[in-house]
């Protein structure tokens, strides 16, 4: 029967009213990162399949490896998480992601890649960093999507309470409008309220938020955010000025999150628009992110996921 199925999911072909989060975890052993692992499960629960993987540099025994496998796929089921657990030992991290997204079939494939936020980045060997960055390019040449997720690890993930904070209109092509009337707003809550219905997306309550792109703090912002483009000038950014320019110009948006949601249980983020994830993109992130509560960085691929009609 297994069999049978494995093979069936083989044969169907994608399409956007069977798409199915399957969910890639790189979180070591599963307990060390349980904020992660309990996250990922409320995406996929009852839905898509989670892989949970355990990247270890050094090579294991036979039964390291089966006492590793055991112990991490016993924390999952005493955490009644539905998980499918994995260990790649004698692998650097690199490696390793090509492996994990040439694995499954069909309606199995991984489509989401989950990984925790490296909080060292600015100060660890530089071959540890670019093997950490590769998970998102190497996703994006997949056509898979990444989430990352910044949490103390005092935190949990109980309350599902959320503010989206979405910026991907953002393009680099296009200004960031100062000033939008009143009238204006209304009519955006309007078609997001439309869409969202006819996308079948459940809420409480939402609002449009008009954010500022000048405040009285952006200056500090802008002046952090360049102290580490300094402190990182030695190593190699792959992008240029136009690039930095484009992503500094979203800075702003950390004044609007502190000021409307630093009360919020979680905070969801889509990544500006970059062709390539690097030091860059790392210094946007810790920029707009230190300090606030927990927070979900989405960076999507080009595939569609929801459709209007049922």
């Amino acid at each position: 029967m297994v069999i049978r199925n494995v093979y069936k999911a083989t044969s169907i072909n994608y399409h956007i009213k069977n798409y199915l989060p399957n969910l890639i975890i790189f979180s070591g052993y599963p307990e060390s990162r349980k904020n992660l692992v309990a996250l990922a499960n409320l995406i996929t629960k009852k839905n898509g399949v989670q892989m949970c993987v355990n990247i270890e540099k050094t090579s294991l025994t036979p039964s390291q490896k089966k006492i590793c496998l055991e112990k991490g796929i016993q924390w999952l089921k005493n955490s009644r998480i539905k998980s499918l657990y994995v260990v790649l030992d004698n692998t650097e991290l690199d490696l390793a992601t090509r492996i994990i997204y040439s694995c499954g079939h069909g309606q199995l494939k991984p489509n989401i890649a989950m990984v925790g936020y490296k909080f060292d980045w600015l100060n660890c060997p530089n071959h540890d960093l670019q093997a950490y960055l590769n998970i998102f390019n190497v996703s994006h040449m997949n056509n898979i999507s990444t989430v990352m997720v910044r949490v103390s690890s005092t935190e949990s993930y109980d309350n599902q309470n959320s503010l989206i904070q979405d910026f991907k209109h953002l393009d680099k092509n296009e200004d960031i409008p100062c000033r939008i009337k009143s009238n204006q707003n209304i009519r955006n809550q309007q078609k997001l309220k439309k869409m969202l219905s006819l996308y079948r997306v459940k809420f409480d309550y939402f609002d449009v938020i008009l954010a500022k792109t000048t405040s009285p703090t952006l200056a500090t912002t802008l002046s952090y955010f360049n102290s580490l483009l300094e402190h990182t000038a030695s190593k190699d950014f792959g992008n240029s000025n136009l690039e930095k320019e484009h992503i500094s110009k979203t800075l702003f948006l950390r004044d609007s999150i502190k000021l409307h949601s630093i009360n919020s249980e979680l905070i969801i983020l889509t990544a500006p628009k970059n062709n390539e994830i690097n030091l860059l993109f790392m210094c946007w992130i810790e920029t707009i992110t230190r300090g606030l509560p927990p927070c979900l960085i989405v960076n999507g691929c080009s595939g569609p996921v929801l459709a209007i009609d049922a």
